[in-house]
């Protein structure tokens, strides 16, 4: 049994003077060592807990003191009732962003709003994706982004638009005939590598059995691409370890035999009697994990969005402002939409404030 010198010598599970373990001691650091007794956790013990439906908890194998690497559910489980699927650990539907982004009572605006708004190349309206067109240098130039617009069968994954019934004060206004359209400009977070929390969140659904990565509207089955992956059938999940993460009844590694769940690498006790017999499976890219989806909730660090001055090609605006319609792009210069594009209404014309 091996363990960090500088961070266990202290330990009461070590002699300090030869910094090895004591007589009755079989470990000194680690999640699944029990610091009390400087025994081992029994197998099966939680030591690193499910963040989120994408996720999965890890468990002590009973022989080790360490905790397995952190497992998440894999890209393309579906989540959120069928609104968003996972992707990097992560459930993140259209609606629950713009929640994110004003309040618990907002929602995804209707299709309309991303379909003639989203395949323009407008800062605060409408577009996929920014590119930074100068650098800050020393005397202090702001930098300036020019903004690109969505193919139109992205135009799901590019700018955020959401709807409530009160407008937002922080945010801008699109109307197309009856429909309203709230947005929030783009944030270039391309520095930290994170993404802009005013666009559709990554694993949103999208199209027919598709979900957004990167502001792309990608199939399913590019995302979901496994060559040597288990069928976990509908009693579990695949994970991005490439294992199955059974039900509760179910047992690793294919969750087709009766068992206490988890899976091959974190299993699960049993707290109390499983089935007798196991319910025929069928293919994991149809399996769902159980989960709630939670509203109102808080932007994490990662995405949180701040309201003020944000830079745009030459000039300076902010948000919840009116934009004056010169700045914005004749519709004339708008790609050729095909009809179902505007199926709702086909002669409204969208009015921005």
């Amino acid at each position: 049994m091996t363990f960090n010198a500088i961070q266990t010598c202290s330990s009461k599970c070590c002699d300090a003077k030869t910094c090895q373990l004591k007589a009755n001691a079989t470990c000194a650091s680690g999640a699944c060592c029990d610091w009390d007794t400087c025994t081992l956790r029994p197998r099966g013990r939680v030591c690193r807990a499910a963040d989120g439906p994408c996720d999965v908890p890890e468990t002590c194998s009973g022989s080790g003191e360490w905790c397995p690497s952190d497992d998440k559910v894999a890209d393309g489980v579906d989540c959120a009732a069928g609104q968003a699927f996972c992707y990097k650990g992560q459930c993140r539907s259209s609606t629950a962003q713009c929640q994110r982004l004003f309040s618990s009572a907002a929602r995804s605006a209707d299709s309309e709003c991303f379909t003639r708004l989203n395949v323009r190349s407008e800062y605060l309206y409408g577009h996929c994706h920014m590119r930074l067109t100068n650098l800050l240098v020393a005397d202090s130039t702001t930098p300036t982004f020019s903004y690109l617009a969505c193919a139109a069968q992205d135009a799901e994954c590019g700018l955020q638009q959401c709807y409530q019934d009160t407008r937002p004060s922080s945010a801008n206004r699109v109307t197309i005939g009856n429909t309203t359209c709230y947005t929030l400009p783009n944030i270039d977070l391309s520095s930290s590598g994170l993404r802009s929390p005013s666009l559709v969140p990554d694993g949103a659904k999208c199209g027919t059995n598709s979900m957004c990565v990167n502001s792309t509207c990608t199939p399913l089955s590019t995302v979901r691409a496994c060559r040597s992956c288990p069928n976990c059938g509908a009693n579990g999940v695949l994970t991005t370890g490439s294992v199955c993460f059974c039900k509760t009844g179910f047992g690793p590694p294919n969750c087709s035999t009766v068992g206490c769940g988890g899976s091959v690498t974190s299993p699960l006790t049993c707290s109390g009697p499983v089935a007798t017999t196991a319910t025929p499976t069928r293919a994991w890219t149809t399996a769902t994990i159980d989960s709630t989806t939670t509203t109102g909730t808080t932007a994490t660090t990662d995405t949180t969005t701040t309201t003020g001055t944000t830079a745009t090609t030459g000039t300076t605006a902010t948000t919840g402002t009116t934009a004056p319609l010169a700045q914005l792009p004749p519709l004339a210069q708008l790609p050729p939409l095909t009809k179902h594009l505007f199926c709702k209404d086909s002669h409204s014309v969208p009015t921005m404030e």
